[in-house]
């Protein structure tokens, strides 16, 4: 290991995670900013963070997944670059040839490695926003994790073999890295992906109305038991459910919804000839959202264009 770099054996770092939307699931926020809300909340991505969080993946098993990581790695070496001198910057790393294809693409980008923290821990995938923890700030300030149930609930989701795709040591990551940094953690009995589920950080949570089908099948919860074991733990006030985009395998909403203020949303568009569907139901979507009262008035809702589905 270069000397220039930091790892977390020697540098401990506590972490609080909020979300992100620019790459979807493959970056995620650490938290740090003083509470002004009552009872723990999950933290709005767009508030004052410690740390951004990336997981860079190690070398496929098959050959023919090489045309997706090439890319992902240029462009979360991209991200690292445009951010690390304004926000301290976290990689997690599984071996060898990851931690040092890493410090390559930075170099090259003539990253300081020296401002850059690695993190050795075993994970599957880049999408740590999905796997990784969910903040929840006190009132004072002070940070812990929830980590939840992760699996792979998309139907059809096979490897290049036609064997299912499995990533048990993403599963189990959160509770590892909490461990590594003596960062507090409660397991919560509820399967969740961190890019189902958005916070305005005053405790309006959007989630993704797939969480009901998955906890249905691996719990038996209902709305009303998920409600409260979003209220329980994750300090939510109002939770609003809402579908997912058709004929999107994950059933996630961070393709389509973000909060950018605490009293404003941004959600997409679709123009009815590019996707009909999916146009209706973003504009219902943000019909419902429109007016949500929260600390600042009524919610404002703003949409964005988006490329089309295809």
């Amino acid at each position: 290991m270069s000397p220039d770099t930091k790892s977390t054996p020697r540098s401990r770092w506590p972490l609080a995670i909020g979300l992100f939307l620019g790459l979807a699931a493959a970056v995620a926020y650490l938290f740090i900013s003083q509470g002004k809300t009552e009872r723990w909340v999950i933290p709005a991505e767009f508030e004052k963070q410690q740390a951004l969080l990336l997981a860079w993946e190690k070398l496929p098993r098959h050959e023919a997944d090489m045309q997706y990581l090439l890319p992902q790695r240029q462009a979360l070496a991209d991200i690292i670059a445009a951010s690390y001198k304004t926000v301290p910057v976290v990689v997690l790393v599984s071996d060898d040839e990851s931690r040092q294809s890493a410090m390559e693409a930075l170099s090259e980008r003539d990253v300081a490695l020296a401002e850059i923290t690695f993190v050795d821990i075993p994970f599957d995938s880049l999408w740590i926003r999905d796997y990784g923890p969910v903040c929840v700030r006190s009132p004072d300030g002070q940070a812990e994790w929830r980590h939840h149930q992760y699996e792979m609930t998309a139907r059809g989701w096979t490897d290049v073999d036609g064997s299912p795709i499995r990533r048990p040591q993403d599963a189990v990551a959160t509770e590892k890295l909490a461990h590594l940094t003596g960062t507090p953690s409660l397991s919560v009995p509820l399967v969740l992906f961190g890019g189902g589920l958005a916070s305005n950080g005053e405790g309006l949570v959007l989630v993704s109305s797939d969480i009901v089908n998955w906890n249905k099948q691996k719990y038996g919860y209902g709305e009303a038991e998920i409600t409260s074991l979003l209220e329980e733990h994750y300090g939510a006030r109002q939770v609003i459910y809402l579908d997912p985009l058709r004929e999107e395998p994950t059933g996630h909403l961070d393709f389509f919804a973000t909060f950018v203020a605490t009293d404003t949303v941004v959600v997409g568009h679709y123009p009815p000839d590019h996707d009909l569907q999916n146009a209706q139901l973003l504009n219902s979507h943000a019909k419902q959202l429109a007016g949500i009262e929260t600390s600042r008035g009524p919610l404002k809702v703003t949409r964005i264009t988006m490329a089309p589905h295809d």
